[in-house]
């Protein structure tokens, strides 16, 4: 961590933004939909056999993040600004381009997952709620504002927490389960990688360490990067707590019955021990809250990142406000356009964790250069230790998403 270089920042002087801190709130937008159902999955599919996977999640997040505030810090502006200003328009085109790729692609699995949560609620298709649900979360964000995100973002962390019993009630085989937390150990078949990918994808995808920059700028001058780098690290840990929880929960309700998930319903199964016949019920409360949460950070990152690569269309100005809220309910509508195509909200989502993980190493090694540029940090760029640990997680992911790509090709 980059404590001793965080003596550049001054300390506290600007008044405290109210709400969840920084890190809190990029770790609970990390608990979308996509993230829960793919753990969800794999847990299914695999017991726990890759909870060494979301173990050693934890430490590459922590990097990422980290790396992220330090740069919202010293900045005071967004990684995509930063990348644009250092780099010129035409990476900043092939960053935006990342980015938006997967995040509509992760708007529509959402937007699904969201769908699917009403429709167990209200005991219909869930093909009938993809537009109103998009058209809602359109409407709310478009008359609030980030301070309304930052605190409804609150409740996904509770509603998370519902999986912390429900694996202790499941009474998988505990030391199994820590074996397989501790020991790598996997078959090296097609869908075995893609589930590692999947999980990778999912948990290290652009829009996190693309809000903690936002969030960062939000708080410019309220603290010191030391503090940043703590809650950014604390927000990863309690996440990656609650992920390991959800795969355990899935991996004994589900994973030891050989089951394969294909509908939310059969993923509300992880939640019965705790709340027997109500486990849909409860599972699609949570689905439903983090996926208008997270429908909501994706599309204003979405808004940011091409209004700070087209500075023209920035702006503090009515002019500029309407255009980011023209791009907030674009990005919304032609994710709802796209959700009406049918596709099976489960698959949808892991192929949004599968595009996370092939396209987010790029984006992390925008970020990893902008944090290390004595340019861009004013002189302090973050120390090697932390500078190590992103390139490892970068190395990580793209050699994984390597693997399964010249897998897949070998048929």
């Amino acid at each position: 961590m980059d404590a001793a270089r965080g003596a550049h920042a001054a300390a506290p002087a600007g008044r405290p933004v109210t709400g969840l801190s920084p890190g809190i709130v990029a770790g609970a937008s990390d608990g979308d939909p996509t993230t829960v159902t793919t753990l969800a999955v794999v847990g299914a599919q695999t017991g726990f056999s890759l909870a060494w996977v979301v173990v050693l999640l934890f430490p590459m997040m922590a990097a990422i993040q980290a790396t992220a505030s330090a740069v919202g810090v010293a900045t005071g502006c967004g990684l995509q600004e930063v990348i644009t200003r250092r780099y010129g328009r035409r990476v900043a085109l092939v960053s935006l381009v990342s980015l938006v790729a997967v995040n509509l692609l992760t708007l529509v699995a959402d937007l699904e997952g969201g769908a699917a949560a009403v429709g167990l609620l209200a005991g219909a298709s869930w093909r009938w709620f993809v537009v109103p649900l998009a058209g809602a979360v359109a409407i709310v964000l478009c008359a609030g504002d980030h301070r309304t995100v930052r605190r409804l973002l609150s409740a996904v962390v509770v509603l998370l927490l519902a999986y912390v019993p429900a694996a202790f009630l499941a009474h998988p085989a505990w030391r199994r389960v820590l074996v397989d937390s501790v020991l790598p150990s996997f078959p090296p078949t097609p869908a075995m990688l893609t589930s590692i990918l999947t999980l990778m994808g999912t948990t290290l995808t652009g829009y996190v360490y693309f809000w903690q920059t936002i969030e960062e700028h939000t708080h410019h001058g309220v603290r010191t990067r030391r503090q940043a780098q703590r809650d950014a690290v604390l927000g990863m840990a309690a996440v990656s707590v609650v992920f390991w929880f959800i795969l355990v929960a899935t991996g004994a309700t589900l994973g030891g019955r050989g089951a394969t998930v294909h509908t939310a319903e059969e993923a509300a199964q992880a939640l019965r021990p705790v709340a027997g016949p109500l486990s849909s019920w409860v599972f699609a409360l949570g689905l439903l809250a983090s996926a208008v949460l997270a429908l909501a950070v994706l599309a204003m990152t979405t808004a940011h990142a091409v209004h700070e690569t087209f500075p023209v269309a920035r702006g503090v100005r009515p002019a500029g406000w309407r255009g980011h809220r023209r791009m907030i309910a674009g990005s919304l509508l032609v994710a709802g356009l796209a959700g009406l195509a049918g596709i099976p909200p489960v698959g949808i989502l892991l192929a949004a964790g599968v595009a996370g993980g092939v396209s987010t190493p790029i984006t992390m090694l925008l970020l990893l250069l902008v944090a290390r540029d004595p340019d861009c940090m004013h002189g302090v760029p973050i120390g090697r230790p932390l500078a190590a640990g992103a390139a490892v997680t970068i190395v990580l992911m793209t050699s994984t998403s390597l693997a399964c790509i010249g897998v897949a090709l070998a048929g």
